[in-house]
């Protein structure tokens, strides 16, 4: 109950204090992601948002749970840090490259776990 809490308190913070907004980042959107590692494998949504170099990702996963990433752009790559969205700690990295447009791989590192990772833009 803690946890719903804490995630309605922020969403109505981001939604009470956020101003107008438009995509400006090339890449921004509705992403659908594949990871696969050495166990098993799955796929969620991961909502893409940038602004210069600066790149925000929010993934939802189908158990209804989130976690959100900061990331640095630079060409077609980016690297970015995984956080927990109730404690704010890291959780892993991750690199990925954007193959066209609409498409990405690379690589997470989750707890010392190294998954693939790849994706295609929705919309």
């Amino acid at each position: 109950m803690k946890r719903v809490l804490t995630a309605a308190i922020i969403a109505a913070t981001v939604l009470l204090t956020a101003g107008q907004s438009a995509a400006v980042g090339p890449d921004d959107g509705v992403w659908l992601v594949h990871q696969s590692g050495p166990q098993y494998e799955f796929q969620f949504f991961a909502s893409i948002h940038q602004n210069g170099a600066t790149v925000v990702v929010v993934n939802a996963y189908q158990d209804g749970t989130w976690d959100y990433s900061i990331g640095t752009r630079s060409g077609a790559t980016v690297q970015g840090t995984g956080y927990d969205p109730i404690t704010g700690a890291t959780y892993g990295t991750y690199s990925v490259t954007l193959t066209s447009g609409t498409t990405f791989s690379g690589q997470a590192n989750v707890g010392g776990v190294v998954w693939s990772v790849s994706g295609t833009k929705l919309f």
